[in-house]
């Protein structure tokens, strides 16, 4: 029994220690297998974190090199940008300038026709710039001008009192030359004497040497174009007065010789400047204004004038760069049409204003 036990426990320690061997190599043989597994794993890992890294890297490299050739495109296109921008703001100086050149040019072509105009010609305008405020300023009186070729002065004003009586004449003489002419006043006394006047006016634009607005020559008034209607007015008053005074019979001549004295007085003058001041003052205030208009106006018109111009442009060199996807703007063109036409109209206007300045400054 003993024997057949031990027998039996040596079988089964066998049988056990055969078992565990087994269980043991099985499981080395697994753990073999793990490391392996797991070493290939690894190898797989390190493959991919490998393979990842150069696939950043060449992400890297690859936006690296699209930003440098976007910045390359970008700066190429900004220096094409600024050449075309240049040029055509180059082509629109000269273009400016040959307008500024041409218009000078005009300017200076109508200065020199305007000079070598026919006096004739400019004492007719004046002649009847010179009907046209007498009609305008005495409604009431008879303004009949010389006929021309007749010999005589130019326009004769019969002066009415209010009973439609007639109570003396005015005759006129314009004169629209550079210079004063000695020989006038002689003239104008000899037409005085053809049209039986009572007074006898020189208006013109030069005046002989002492005299600044008006004064008086031998009984003949001398007075600048500017003042005509006013100094009229003073001279129909006294004819008036006269004209009452002969009404009565009485003192004739004495009021003759008052109407001389009165004309020839401190009093009257002073009367006339204060009315060439008021005249002045206006005129003044009148060309401030129209100065400040004027100034603020072009600078808003340039300002508008230079973002619309940008604009187009940018979008002008936007189209060229990018080509017919990017679709015209009607606005745009038809702006730089309305450019073109104002830009006409605006030197007719100029040429028309210049024109106007100059014959306002002859009368």
């Amino acid at each position: 029994m003993k024997e057949e036990r031990q027998k039996i426990e040596k079988e089964a320690k066998k049988k056990a220690e055969n078992s565990i061997s087994k269980e043991l190599k099985d499981l080395q043989e697994q753990i073999k297998e793990k490391d392996e597994k797991l070493e290939i794993a690894e190898d797989n890992e390190i493959k991919l974190r490998k393979e990842k890294r150069e696939l950043d890297e060449d992400k890297r490299k690859f936006k690296l090199d699209n930003e440098r050739k976007l910045e390359e495109g970008r700066k190429k296109i900004f220096e094409e940008a600024v050449k075309i921008t240049e040029e055509n703001h180059d082509l629109k100086d000269k273009e400016k300038q040959k307008i500024i050149d041409d218009l000078k040019t005009q300017i200076h072509d109508l200065q020199r026709k305007s000079e070598q105009g026919s006096q004739k010609l400019q004492g007719e305008v004046l002649e009847e710039e010179l009907e046209k405020m007498l009609k305008n300023a005495f409604p009431r009186d008879d303004i009949e001008p010389i006929s021309s070729g007749v010999v005589g002065a130019d326009v004769i004003q019969k002066v009415y009192s209010q009973s439609g009586k007639i109570s003396g004449k005015i005759l006129f003489e314009s004169k629209n030359a550079n210079n004063w002419g000695g020989s006038w006043i002689t003239k104008l006394k000899k037409d005085m004497i053809g049209v039986k006047a009572d007074i006898g006016v020189i208006v013109a634009k030069t005046l002989p040497e002492g005299i600044d607005t008006f004064g008086c020559i031998e009984k003949i008034i001398i007075v600048h174009y500017k003042l005509v209607v006013p100094v009229t007015v003073l001279l129909r008053n006294q004819l008036l007065e006269v004209s009452l005074t002969k009404g009565f019979g009485i003192g004739k001549n004495e009021k003759m010789e008052s109407l001389y004295t009165y004309l020839t007085s401190t009093e009257f003058r002073q009367k006339i400047e204060s009315i060439v001041g008021a005249f002045k003052d206006m005129n003044e205030d009148l060309d401030k204004e129209k100065r400040a208009t004027m100034k603020q106006w072009a600078k808003r018109e340039k300002q508008v004038d230079q973002l619309i111009h940008g604009v187009a442009s940018m979008y002008g060199n936007m189209q060229g760069l990018i080509g017919s996807s990017l679709q015209d703007i009607k606005l745009l063109e038809m702006q730089e049409s309305n450019d073109n036409d104002e830009k006409k109209h605006s030197e007719e206007e100029f040429l028309v204003e210049d024109d106007h300045r100059k014959h306002n400054k002859g009368k």
